[in-house]
């Protein structure tokens, strides 16, 4: 009998391994059917299944670090520690959240070097100073209006630190930053019990062709039809979440949020800055080494705030 049963499994698998991913797709949404759909997405996560540590301890020491930021700050469930949420899209959060089975993860990551990425209280303050210096040779008034709280003694106003300071736009933008690497097939272990699958280019394809969308840097810039894409996104997010950055057609993503764009290490590896994206703003995390163990020490919005 258990000869029987396992042949009846294995008949089985091989038929579910066997499916194209993109009619199995389509079918489930024809026949309304959440359980094809939660096979279309079983079949994604085993065709991109999370690096193994095996593979991981192969890379070298910027590479598997990485990946080890980035799993230490992705954490779709509580975007709150570092996007404020938005009444209007909290329904239509509220709503994937109780759902989801699955997140969808980016596949790429870049990674750069920088001299210096943290800093204490008196360096901020000594280069936000320089900087208004530099800024203002010509305007002593302003200069001098920035700058009167640290001539007082005390601690420079936190809008001059966040303009001019090394975590400021201005700093940041002319600091010297090398690129390092770009690493494809990304895919890094998720934190929680929610399964990642990751957005290559064969499920991107997919997605897309289902949708029936096109995509510009992520943004859809077209729909077939208004009332077949709210049916089929609807469908979708029986099973993952697929986040937003308003109500509109073109604000939603097919990415679950955040998105990390770069991971900027130090010269030593000991704090890394990585430059994100969620919920229709942009930001900045600091995260630091511990023995590989990256933790999450600060956070800040720098655009859409």
């Amino acid at each position: 009998m258990k000869k029987i049963f396992s042949l009846l499994l294995c008949i089985v698998l091989q038929s579910f391994y066997a499916q194209n991913p993109e009619e199995l797709l389509v079918n489930a949404y024809k026949e309304n059917s959440t359980e094809k759909l939660d096979l279309f997405f079983k079949k994604w996560g085993n065709d991109t299944k999370p690096i193994s540590e095996t593979e991981l301890n192969k890379f070298n020491d910027t590479l598997r670090n990485a990946y080890k930021v980035f799993t230490g700050f992705y954490d779709p469930y509580n975007l709150d520690e570092i996007c404020p949420p938005s009444a209007y899209l909290a329904d239509i959060e509220d709503n994937a959240y109780r759902k989801s089975k699955y997140y969808i993860v980016q596949n790429f990551a870049k990674i750069y070097f920088t001299k210096q990425i943290y800093y204490t209280d008196r360096e901020v303050d000594s280069i936000t100073a320089h900087e208004v210096n530099k800024n203002y040779i010509n305007d002593t008034i302003t200069r001098d209006e920035k700058l009167s709280s640290l001539k007082k003694g005390g601690k420079l106003a936190e809008y001059v630190r966040e303009d001019f300071g090394p975590y400021g736009y201005f700093y940041v933008k002319h600091s010297q930053v090398n690129f390092f690497d770009s690493i494809t097939n990304f895919r890094p272990k998720i934190k929680g019990n929610i399964s990642p699958v990751y957005l290559n280019k064969k499920y991107y394809d997919i997605l897309i062709n289902f949708m029936g969308v096109n995509m510009d840097d992520e943004r859809l810039i077209y729909y077939n039809d208004d009332n077949e894409f709210w049916e089929r996104f609807t469908f979708l997010g029986n099973s993952v979440i697929m986040s937003c950055d308003g109500i509109l057609k073109s604000d939603f993503r097919l990415l679950t949020y955040p998105r990390v764009y770069a991971i900027v290490f130090d010269a030593n590896m000991k704090y890394a800055r990585l430059f994100f994206k969620v919920r229709g703003r942009a930001g900045e995390a600091i995260m630091r080494n511990n023995n590989e163990n990256w933790e999450l020490i600060s956070t800040r919005l720098t655009w859409g705030a």
